[in-house]
């Protein structure tokens, strides 16, 4: 015991007579644990913002982009391999996109937004939560009528308010007018 307690009486002095020392020392080890601390949760935060972008994306969800013509050549997939595709084994569903940017009017206001071309199986594939309105139907794909539904960003960009009812108007793509069905609520990302 009484060891412990000059081994504790010269290190209180040895603190002391170096209090500057001391202080810098105890200063270095706050700022470096300080410093680990707030790397990890900046990391945790990053990692809980890309898991929640991918939430409704599963392990099982392949998205094949066939690529781009180059010197006249066409693609190899086309909307008629959707069928060969859905008969394979694994695969549960198949979904065709068309994708691009185009200018997209509504009365005096244009913007170029990214726009996606696809079929009415997309919707349950992308677990998208709907405002105002529904998704197109297959009846709107086998009469092909030119409706759309608009995703939170572009209804905020052409009509002010992302929750604006808009369902039933108008907009133009490219030079093709189009009627709204459904806006989808703001998902984050694309």
């Amino acid at each position: 015991m009484k060891l412990y307690l000059k081994i504790l009486n010269l290190a209180y002095e040895s603190i002391f007579s170096n209090a500057f020392r001391a202080f810098l020392t105890m200063l270095g080890i706050i700022i470096g644990g300080a410093t680990i601390i707030l790397v990890i949760e900046m990391g945790q935060g990053a990692k809980n913002d890309i898991d929640e972008q991918f939430s409704n994306m599963s392990v099982t969800t392949i998205l094949i982009n066939a690529p781009a013509s180059e010197g006249g050549n066409t693609s190899k997939l086309d909307i008629d391999d959707i069928e060969s595709i859905n008969n394979l084994e694994n695969v549960v569903i198949s979904v065709p996109q068309l994708s691009g940017k185009v200018t997209v009017s509504s009365g005096n206001i244009a913007e170029s937004f990214n726009i996606l071309g696809s079929n009415t199986d997309i919707f349950p594939m992308m677990s998208v939560d709907f405002v105002k309105g529904e998704a197109f139907t297959d009846a709107d794909e086998e009469e092909h009528n030119k409706v759309a539904v608009l995703g939170a960003t572009v209804v905020e960009e052409l009509f002010g308010d992302p929750e604006a009812k808009v369902v039933g108007e108008e907009i133009v793509l490219g030079k093709k007018p189009f009627t709204i069905v459904g806006t989808l609520k703001y998902k984050g990302g694309s």
